[in-house]
């Protein structure tokens, strides 16, 4: 397997609220559980107006996959 890293933008990230970071968690990991074939999500680091992502997979085809299903625009 394969590791990526992918970057997102998120306006004000470092300013989110524990409650609103834990309901983007359970929105990702539900979002892995819809993907049928191996891959981990294993690290989340926030910046200031960004979210980087550690992840897992046999290829990238995967990670852009996730990437459609989280959209940052659907989160709650």
């Amino acid at each position: 397997m394969k590791r990526f890293v992918v970057e997102r933008i998120l306006s004000n990230a470092g300013n989110l609220f524990p409650g609103k970071s834990q309901a983007i968690a359970k929105t990702f990991c539900h979002i892995i559980n819809l993907l049928e074939s191996p891959y981990y999500r294993i690290r989340t680091f926030i910046t200031d107006n960004k979210i980087y992502r550690i992840h897992i997979a046999e290829d990238e085809a995967l990670i852009r996959e996730d990437s459609m299903l989280s959209s940052y625009n659907d989160l709650p």
